[in-house]
């Protein structure tokens, strides 16, 4: 087996502290790097962390004396070699170009204070290695690297059960602790973050920094110590607690992971595998204070104003009831629908882009692979200048399939700008499928990320199983983890778009699929997969949240969205700053509350197992859950004032409608619906001839009819147009009145009660609603 390369993320670095470049020389390096030009800055960093490891691998220094003498120019040889060699750095081929350059510029600033610094011949190749290179790299192989440095510069790294690789921070432990201590404990965190979905082990960061900063010596005896590990704990419980609440995490989170998370790690791996003692009497836990789950997710402005943030649309906590209305019954929607239309506009234009590349792959002339000297005089084929530009990428990818530019050794294949070459060509690239998933998540709230982010949509013997056809349905289906193994299965049963968008998925994702399957990468049976920046190895998506999180992606978000919803810039921002994959399932849910006003209805489409009367609560805040216990005692009670009140002048004013929507409701119901059996005529035959026009049965009281006056009064003095619901009602209320006060009219009583009616109207109570 090949060892594994020493260096494989050069992030996972920053608690490692410099001993190898000494503080004098570290302090000319890090200044000469901020004279570089602009392009290699970004870089300088990393590079800096990157000669540290080297040097350290290799047994050497840098120091003030070194970089004077001419043995500096002989290590910065060795380390071109290393950061082109594939044992000391997992790199792509552009990213030791990008190195390799950035190293030159910084030779050229230190050669200003120090002339014995040799650049001139630091010069690198975007296409590979040259002759230069090549001799560097064998004079790195010549190096007799330190083992014990080699252990500690490989990192921790750890894969979870879902393929995503995190990097241990142990390094301050290992200083502590030593080597073998370190290694025990790594095991354990191995076996159980390989295990999990989770993207990293609650508490192991601030565990480790608490052992750094521990302020006596400390030796791995003292842990299989059931004494000290008792005190331990205890001072760590603090420790933790303290710096994760000076992080802004929230004192309920913390709690809930130091309970759930970290004691269950500690007691089951650490104390399971016997590598830290079991404490006298029960594990230190924090007291834990129930909340209502209105209380969570709720996020402090700069204003001070407190939100809620678990939908799409955020919303303050104390708010009127006509604010209220306001978010509920239009901003939700109209948030879900801007999302949604920048979705469509964004998944049409994908599938425009790979549909044009079919079309277009037979029409054009195919950029070969050979010889440095050949492939430079091919350049003109995949030139942007080139009026065949496009019909010729198209033709150069359907021939050699996807390919990375390490697998191809050359990084413009398709021109100088891969990015843009990614994007003509409809492959993709990081979150071009996020608008994909938006829509799914938007009609099947059931589905959440980690659904989409774990699906799989082959099974290990290649029979597709993701994505089935059932009764002429498509059915997609995967694993909701949280609700065990024996119910973790879910089946969504999918729309003809929503099948459509799914499909388009699965054909822009087959060439990096094939790339993947042909090289035994499991990861091909995933149903997302991803180019990277662009022309990358393919990888499987792990965590969609990165689409919505990182500021860059939500800048380019917006200006999307700004462009397909004809919205400003600010509006844009705005909401691409609160779009994520769960706010917008969360707010997909409380719109089907919304139009059904069943709660099981919507716990049905979130795919909750059982129904929860607390689940409105995790979506709303206390006002709008107010807003609605009220609004149904409301009209229960105005129920009760109807029934109670329908044959009195003082029906109207006992219910006081605070809506157009309240009054249609009341008079749908009571007018037109429920009409008390003395209101009919018993002499009236029901069979009656068919050609006779039909009828409709008005049932009216003193109540009823005043209503039906002041709506047509307030109506017919309105200052600007009415609503429709306004209209009809006083259409009606024409209707009625005119039949009543006619000569066709018998009935003593009716003429009596419109006699009161019509003295006891109010329009004025009717003036604010008649707009809504």
């Amino acid at each position: 087996m090949k060892p594994q390369t020493i260096i494989q993320d050069i992030g996972a670095y920053q608690d490692y502290t410099f001993e190898a470049i000494s503080n004098k020389a570290l302090a000319v390096l890090n200044s000469a790097g901020t004279r570089v030009g602009i392009s290699h800055q970004p870089k300088i960093s990393a590079l800096i962390r990157f000669l540290e490891c080297f040097l350290q691998v290799s047994g050497q220094g840098v120091t003030l004396t070194t970089i004077r003498s001419a043995s500096f120019n002989s290590i910065c040889e060795q380390f071109v070699g290393a950061l082109n060699s594939d044992d000391f750095a997992s790199l792509s081929i552009s990213s030791r170009y990008a190195y390799c350059s950035a190293f030159k510029a910084l030779l050229v600033e230190l050669r200003a204070e120090f002339s014995q610094v040799n650049a001139e011949q630091f010069s690198p190749a975007s296409t590979g290695p040259t002759s230069f290179v090549d001799a560097c790299k064998e004079k790195y192989a010549l190096l007799q690297l330190q083992e014990e440095q080699v252990w500690l510069w490989r990192n921790w790294p750890s894969t979870n059960r879902v393929g995503r690789v995190t990097h241990f921070p142990l390094y301050l432990i290992y200083k502590k602790l030593g080597r073998e201590f370190t290694q025990r404990l790594f095991e354990a965190c191995d076996q159980y973050f390989s295990g999990r979905k989770s993207s990293r082990i609650v508490g192991l960061k601030e565990l480790a920094a608490f052992i750094g900063e521990y302020p006596r010596e400390l030796s791995p005896s003292d842990f299989r110590s059931s004494n000290f590990i008792t005190r331990f704990w205890r001072e760590f419980l603090i420790y933790y607690s303290t710096t994760r609440f000076a992080a802004d995490s929230n004192i309920h989170t913390i709690t809930r992971d130091w309970r759930n998370e970290l004691v269950t790690f500690v007691e089951h791996y650490l104390v399971g595998n016997q590598l830290f003692a079991r404490p006298f009497g029960e594990f230190p836990k924090a007291p834990i204070k129930h909340r209502p789950k209105s209380h969570t997710q709720i996020r402090k402005l700069k204003d001070g104003t407190e939100i809620k943030v678990k939908l799409l649309t955020h919303i303050p906590l104390h708010i009127t009831d006509s604010q209220a209305l306001e978010l509920l019954f239009y901003q939700i929607r109209r948030d879900v629908g801007i999302i949604k239309t920048w979705a469509n506009c964004a998944v049409k234009d994908i599938w425009g882009r790979y549909r044009r590349r079919i079309v277009a792959q037979s029409q054009g002339q195919v950029r070969l692979i050979g010889g440095t000297s050949e492939y430079t005089r091919q350049g003109w084929i995949v030139d942007r200048a080139n009026p065949n530009y496009f019909e010729n990428i198209a033709a150069t990818f359907a021939y050699h399939g996807y390919l990375t530019s390490n697998d191809c050794a050359l990084t413009s294949l398709y021109g100088r700008d891969l990015q843009q070459a990614a994007h003509d060509l409809g492959i993709p690239t990081t979150s071009s499928l996020l608008p994909h998933c938006a829509l799914l998540v938007a009609e099947h709230p059931i589905i959440t990320p980690s659904f989409l982010e774990g699906l799989e949509l082959y099974n290990k013997h290649g029979k597709r199983t993701g994505l089935k056809k059932i009764d002429g349905k498509y059915v997609l289906i995967g694993r909701k983890d949280r609700k065990g193994p024996v119910k973790s299965q879910q089946k969504v049963a999918l729309t003809g778009e929503t099948a459509k968008i799914v499909l388009q998925i699965i054909a822009l994702t087959n060439p990096l699929r094939k790339f993947l399957k042909e090289r035994g990468d499991d990861k091909w049976r995933r149903l997302l997969l991803t180019s990277g920046i662009a022309f990358s190895y393919p990888t499987a998506v792990n965590r969609i949240a990165t689409c919505t999180s990182m500021a860059s992606r939500r800048a380019a978000t917006a200006q999307s969205i700004q462009c397909s919803a004809n919205i400003s810039i600010g509006e844009s921002t705005d909401i691409a700053d609160r779009f994520s994959l769960p706010t917008l399932r969360a707010s997909a849910g409380v719109l089907i509350y919304l139009e059904t006003h069943d709660v099981k209805k919507m716990a049905e489409a979130l795919g909750h197992a059982e129904y929860s009367r607390s689940l409105l609560s995790r979506y709303l805040p206390e006002p709008i859950l107010a807003f609605f216990q009220e609004r149904w005692i409301r009209i229960f009670q105005a129920g009760i004032l109807v029934e109670a009140l329908k044959d009195s002048k003082y029906l109207l004013k006992a219910t006081s409608f605070a809506s157009m929507a309240e009054l249609h409701e009341f008079l749908t119901n009571h007018a037109l619906r429920k009409i008390p059996d003395s209101f009919f005529n018993q002499e009236e035959k029901p069979d009656k001839p068919k050609d006779q026009p039909g009828e409709l049965l008005i049932g009216v009281s003193p109540g009823i009819l005043t209503a039906l006056a002041s709506l047509k009064i307030a109506v017919s003095n309105a200052h600007s147009r009415p609503s429709g619901k306004a209209v009809y009602w006083s259409e009606i209320a024409t209707q009625v009145i005119d039949h009543i006060e006619s000569e066709k009219c018998k009935r003593e009583d009716l003429k009596g009660y419109l006699t009161t009616a019509l003295q006891e109207a109010n329009p004025k109570a009717m003036e604010s609603i008649i707009y809504e």
